[in-house]
């Protein structure tokens, strides 16, 4: 019976696998009908699922009846052709560790060249043979310049396309992630900015505190003008300056002490997840702990869009209980306790399955949510703090009064700014301190901007919008600067000092005229930098909203569309029955309740993981409208195939509305041909230097036409044996004698 031409066939039912096999050439009558398509499935099953048998029929199992073990990794397998290289790919071990970008994309992209060729085989492939298309590709072939624009045309657009595509799928995957919405979210930039008002409030009753409780000790320990730099006779400093001096505190964040860095959170872990996780370990659950997180790190090569963040606790005790429950727990993991455990490093898991909590699906389908975990490691030692020391012109009192109003002046814009109370703000603070020098007001001012505001006076005059950036030391705002002890006296003998003999005059006007230069340019970039933030303080002062008026807007509107979606999404998963009674609809609950308004107390305790995945969908067309406006993205870079010369090249994606990435292959060969003929010049002076020297040589001897003298050959063969034949004579040897030998004295036995 042929297959093709009788779809369908009979077997009898039930029917055995054995049976199944010899059904096609048995003569009993059929009692069932089976299409082709099932019989063809069934023979696969059959030569997957058959055991061999024995002359009695019986089935011999293999392996224990299962299935016989895979093949070993190490074997070749057989992969499909490859356009990577221009010539042939090249063979390399499998790689153990994915890229990052395979995350977003399957494969890399392709430079010109090779995308060119890979076009040229795929048209080969597809068999276009016929001869009319032949000649017509005869005749591009002939015209070298049309097809080239042709082809780069299209090399362009499939970039646009590749880079598009890389860009959406980028979005697809962290559209959830905290840390992108909280940068795309108009709502989440709004709740970002009210954390950090919040967190300079706070920050600022604090430093009024510690003025009214003791204002000579706050100033004195706000002193910047005490630095010193050690300097050695040409030689670098091994070590840090800020260990040898004392750390001015009043310029020290409050909560310093209470604060602990948690180092290489992966993306897709949020600030709430992290906060369970933390309160796990806490002996009292119902303690507040903030969270600060910094900027994630796109470029990073070994771990991208990785981030630190820094948790802040109610008091140092808090802290320490919770670092201790952490040590413990790792050392019962570790299966043995060490007899001092000191690590300045701890881990602990972070429960990271879904971002929004939920642990079962939410179709009548069912199932459970992936479980998923994340191993995050925690600093247990103290902030360092850092500390650099001014040069001698920025240092100048003559700068003091100067400085001294430029910074009020930008204290007192960015309290407006920030909304800080009357009670705190720096007029007011140092209302009482008039008694006071320029200097110690000056001092008071640059640790009240650095510590409410985030604000850097000597180092650009720029303010930092993320806190933990500052508590890593990714921002100017992390250095505290100390001006320079005795600067003016250091200036005074610069310009008064005089060279001892007439041969050091020289070289000490050139030193001075290039010291005088770096100090200039040291007071001028100062300068420069103060009259911008001055002038920028009118914006400052006018700028009524959390972050602008356009993203305030749209934090309105998203926040009256969530409310709309919680009134929506309670009554449509209510059911309200004919005597008043509600109902749970989730397949995984339907408990009873008497009316709507327990049924909406519920939904909202017990399932709000789920009301909160549903307010986060009106966020979802703002932050593609803003992902999309962006010209440089936070987006680890993509990886050209330049072929088996270059291999894989990155090559960062930029653009707003039509992102693309440059072909890093034109300019490597570009360079490559410049080292090669670098080194073609290099070798042809060098053989030009060893035949001008052949000739010089020529020249030295008797005439021009005799050779050069023969090269001695000092090498000594120890296979060649030779006879040599030497006379020995013994007429005027001398003999040496021996002494005697000393008689021992033999001991007498007792």
């Amino acid at each position: 019976m042929d297959e093709e031409t009788h779809p369908f066939i009979t077997v009898p039912y039930p029917v055995s696998c054995i049976d199944l096999c010899h059904c096609h050439n048995s003569s009993q009558e059929p009692s069932r009908t089976f299409s082709r398509i099932e019989i063809i499935h069934w023979r696969k099953e059959i030569e997957l699922s058959i055991m061999p048998v024995d002359e009695f029929g019986r089935e011999i199992p293999v392996y224990g009846a299962k299935r016989p073990p895979s093949p070993r990794y190490d074997l070749p397998v057989e992969e499909p052709r490859s356009y990577r290289s221009r010539r042939a790919p090249s063979e390399s071990p499998p790689r153990r560790r994915s890229r990052p970008i395979e995350r977003y994309v399957q494969e890399p992209m392709l430079c010109q060249f090779v995308w060119k060729d890979q076009v040229q085989r795929d048209q080969e492939d597809q068999g276009r043979g016929s001869e009319g298309e032949s000649i017509v590709k005869q005749e591009k072939e002939q015209q070298p310049g049309p097809v080239k624009d042709e082809y780069k045309e299209s090399y362009d657009e499939y970039r646009q396309r590749y880079c598009l595509n890389y860009v959406r799928q980028f979005f697809n995957e962290h559209m959830d992630d905290s840390w992108f919405r909280n940068r795309y979210s108009p709502l989440g930039r709004k709740r970002i900015v009210e954390q950090h008002l919040e967190r300079a409030s706070a920050e600022a009753q604090v430093v009024r505190r510690d003025l009214e409780r003791d204002p000579e000790l706050f100033m004195r320990c706000a002193s910047l003008g005490s630095g010193i730099k050690e300097r050695s006779a040409g030689l670098k400093r091994k070590h840090d300056d800020s260990k040898d001096m004392n750390v001015p505190t009043s310029h020290v964040l409050s909560f310093t002490n209470r604060v602990v860095r948690l180092m290489d959170i992966p993306p897709h872990v949020t600030e709430n997840q992290l906060v369970t996780a933390l309160l796990d370990h806490s002996s009292n659950p119902a303690i507040q702990i903030q969270v600060f997180s910094g900027s994630v790190r796109a470029q990073d090569e070994t771990n991208p869009l990785y981030r630190d963040a820094f948790c802040v606790f109610e008091s140092p005790e808090i802290k320490q209980d919770i670092l201790s429950s952490i040590q413990k727990a790792s050392v019962e993991s570790e299966g043995h306790v060490p007899r001092k455990d000191d690590r300045k490093v701890l881990e602990f898991d972070v429960e990271c399955s879904d971002p929004y909590g939920r642990l079962e699906v939410e179709d009548e389908a069912g199932g459970t949510v992936p479980h998923r975990k994340a191993s995050i490691f925690i600093a247990t030692g103290n902030l360092p703090q850092r500390v650099v020391v001014l040069s001698a012109a920025v240092s100048s009192k003559d700068r003091i009064a100067k400085d001294k109003e430029a910074a009020c002046l930008m204290a007192r814009a960015l309290d407006l700014m920030h909304k800080i109370p009357n009670d705190c703000r720096l007029d007011n603070l140092i209302e009482p301190l008039a008694i006071c020098s320029n200097e110690d007001i000056l001092d008071v001012s640059i640790a009240y901007l650095r510590r409410v505001h985030l604000f850097s006076f000597y180092n650009g005059c720029v303010r930092s919008d993320n806190f933990a950036d500052v508590l890593s030391g990714n921002h100017p705002t992390s250095t505290i600067h100390l001006r320079l002890k005795g600067a003016d006296d250091i200036l005074h003998k610069a310009k008064e000092g005089t060279a001892e003999g007439n041969g050091d005059i020289a070289k000490l006007t050139d030193g001075e005229e290039s010291n005088s230069k770096a100090t200039d340019l040291l007071v001028m970039r100062l300068d420069e930098s103060i009259r911008k933030a001055s002038e920028a303080t009118k914006d400052w002062v006018t700028n009524d909203g959390f972050v602008n008026p356009t993203v305030d807007a749209e934090a309105s509107e998203i926040e009256v569309l969530e409310k709309q979606t919680k009134t929506e999404w309670i009554d449509h998963h209510g059911v309200v029955d004919s005597d008043g009674r509600a109902r749970c609809s989730f397949h995984f609950c339907r408990k009873l309740f008497k009316d709507m308004n327990f049924l909406e107390k519920h939904l909202r305790k017990k399932h709000s993981e789920f009301l909160k995945a549903e307010i986060a969908k009106c966020h979802d067309s703002y932050m593609m409208r803003a992902w999309d406006g962006e010209e440089c993205r936070p987006v680890p870079s993509i990886l050209v195939d330049c072929g088996s010369n270059f291999g894989l090249v990155p090559s960062q994606v930029v653009g707003s509305t039509s992102p693309i990435a440059e072909d890093p292959e034109p300019e490597l060969w570009k360079k490559e041909e410049e080292r090669r003929k670098r080194l073609t010049e290099q070798e042809a002076q060098r053989h030009q230097h060893r035949h001008r020297r052949l000739n010089d040589q020529n020249d030295h001897n008797d005439g021009p036409l005799s050779a050069p003298p023969p090269r001695r050959n000092n090498f000594v063969d120890v296979d060649d044996m030779k006879e040599e034949k030497v006379a020995l004579s013994f007429e005027n040897v001398e003999v040496p004698v021996q002494p005697p030998k000393k008689k021992k004295k033999k001991k007498k036995l007792l």
